[in-house]
């Protein structure tokens, strides 16, 4: 395949706006309302519970969604050589704000708060969707 084709099939697919349809996301309200719905997502309570967090600890009904992230932000020493973790803190970067390379006990709720606030925003779904 030529440069040129390349250069030409690439133009065109990044012209594109695709929107990738996961089925388990709600297409009525594709993005999370609190850090405890990005959290909850399977990629990280399997990973906080394969470092030895018991499921009942971020699975209780009625849990407050800072408690869980308080909970979970806890347990997440162990998997924070992960790409899971790598994404979270770049997901925190790149729409909250966060200027660290790691978050922990010490920063979680300042980062819950930027969340929330930005997370309440009107347009906040099609903020995430432009990004």
């Amino acid at each position: 395949m030529s440069q040129e084709l390349r250069r030409r099939i690439f133009e065109q697919l990044d012209s594109l706006v695709l929107v990738d349809p996961h089925t388990h996301i709600n297409p009525h309200a594709p993005a999370s309302q609190t850090l405890a719905d990005i959290l909850g997502y399977h990629y990280y309570t399997e990973l906080a519970h394969s470092a030895g967090m018991a499921r009942e600890q971020i699975e209780e009904p009625g849990l407050d969604p800072r408690e869980k992230v308080g909970r979970l932000m806890a347990n997440l020493g162990p998997i924070d050589n992960t790409i899971q973790y790598s994404w979270f803190v770049e997901m925190a970067q790149a729409f909250f704000g966060f200027e660290g390379d790691r978050i922990d006990g010490e920063n979680w709720e300042s980062l819950y708060d930027a969340a929330a606030e930005k997370m309440a925003a009107e347009d906040w779904a099609e903020q995430v969707l432009r990004h």
